[in-house]
């Protein structure tokens, strides 16, 4: 991830307090760190190697080792369960897609190497969310894109169902 998104993720994490429920999908080096903020994270992987390397070193994660497309597990958590979703594994697009309706009014759906071709049809779904700014370039920093969204409180009863309804026309097409 580039600077400013371990910046705006430890933030949000330290507004939220320790029981700020985050899904990730991928894990690895940011699971270990989410480990020591927060006591409710979820983290999806496919490989059973890199599973048995991880899980040691986070016994407080709820570690799943799923098989692919591991989005799938989306469908077993309700529609705004998590404050915070990222999204650094496999099949970015199909996990953007089943995760968007899971993040709470409010919280936030990081995508790492944002740049990548491929994954701007996913990124469709999110359009209606906000776009936190990324700050100048750090120097050092990576050159891949990394992304955050947050996605709106709604003002009215209408929002949440176009929001679901392009989600759903999101699914079909993909």
């Amino acid at each position: 991830w580039q600077a400013f998104a371990v910046e705006t993720i430890a933030a949000e994490l330290q507004r939220l307090g320790r029981n700020a429920r985050v899904l990730e999908f991928g894990c690895g080096d940011s699971t270990i760190w989410l480990s020591k903020l927060c006591d409710r994270v979820t983290s999806i992987e496919h490989d059973p190697d890199w599973f048995a390397k991880i899980q040691p070193q986070v016994p407080n994660v709820e570690l799943l080792l799923e098989h692919r497309p591991y989005y799938n597990v989306c469908q077993r958590y309700p529609d705004e369960t998590f404050d915070i979703v990222l999204v650094d594994g496999r099949n970015r697009k199909g996990c953007i897609r089943e995760s968007a309706l899971k993040v709470k009014p409010g919280g936030l759906l990081l995508l790492d190497d944002a740049e990548r071709e491929y994954y701007k049809l996913g990124i469709g779904v999110i359009l209606v969310w906000d776009l936190i700014p990324v700050p100048a370039a750090i120097p050092g920093d990576r050159l891949e894109q990394t992304r955050i969204w947050r996605r709106p409180i709604p003002d009215g009863h209408d929002v949440p169902l176009k929001l679901v309804d392009r989600i759903n026309r999101a699914r079909r097409q993909v």
